[in-house]
């Protein structure tokens, strides 16, 4: 959970993330869907499926207009490879607004022991923050091997491969 401003400037709000665990979901269903309610004190004023995002990463007002955007993250393992997704979202008037859907921002598969195994990550950048417009948000992504000495090097711009 987090506090902010989420449906509309000057709110002191709650969010949560639930978990709704449905019957049955496995690891293939990412163990159910995931929720987000945001209440105003002890009232709902919005519940909204997140995409399986379960992860507050971080809590900010890019745009400078009062209202909160939550960049949210989920994650996967699977035969030894880790993978985690991104996306930034914003909840103004109650509503789920995709800023930004990064994708994979980290993949591991050193764990698998398969040959050319490696780990890539995504470094998000935001331009100069002018207030009434959302920055330019941009990715490089980045490699190393599976030894102890990590060597990252840039591998592209833009969405993971």
């Amino acid at each position: 959970m987090v506090t902010g401003s989420f449906t509309a400037p000057g709110q002191s709000q709650t969010l949560y993330v639930i978990s709704v665990s449905e019957c049955n979901a496995s690891h293939a269903d990412n163990f159910g869907t995931k929720r987000v309610a945001i209440f105003n004190g002890q009232q709902l004023v919005a519940d909204l499926d997140v995409d399986f995002k379960e992860t507050i990463e971080r809590k900010t007002d890019l745009n400078s207009d009062g209202i909160d955007e939550l960049l949210m993250s989920s994650g996967d393992t699977h035969q030894g490879v880790v993978e985690e997704m991104a996306a930034l979202y914003s909840f103004q008037n109650g509503r789920l607004r995709t800023v930004e859907d990064f994708g994979l921002v980290l993949e591991d598969s050193c764990a698998s022991l398969e040959p050319g195994s490696a780990t890539k990550a995504a470094v998000l950048y935001i331009s100069d923050v002018v207030p009434g417009n959302m920055p330019k948000l941009t990715m490089e992504n980045y490699a190393t091997g599976c030894t102890r000495t990590k060597r990252w090097r840039l591998i592209s711009r833009g969405k993971m491969q």
